[in-house]
């Protein structure tokens, strides 16, 4: 799944969660894991990377086979599935 920029996450099987960007015309990214809390919150962790330690919390507004849509306080995230 990614969103469009500046927000974009590449959620990978297994629980692995990619955050890439870019700065500078430099490709940077950052590395986690994901978890479902429940049936209608997602939890992010980030471990390497410029966001190493960060952690994000989730609402689950909208989750099909084609798109997922993540919502906090202050954002509303929609995004959509791509193939490898």
């Amino acid at each position: 799944m990614i969103a469009g920029s500046p927000t974009s996450f590449w959620f990978k099987m297994g629980g692995t969660v990619v955050a890439p960007w870019e700065a500078h015309k430099k490709y940077m990214e950052s590395k986690g894991e994901y978890e479902f809390i429940d049936d209608t919150h997602i939890k992010i962790n980030m471990q390497s990377g410029f966001y190493t330690g960060n952690t994000y919390y989730f609402e689950i507004v909208k989750l099909d086979e084609k798109e997922m849509v993540l919502k906090t306080n202050f954002q509303k995230i929609q995004m959509r599935k791509v193939e490898d």
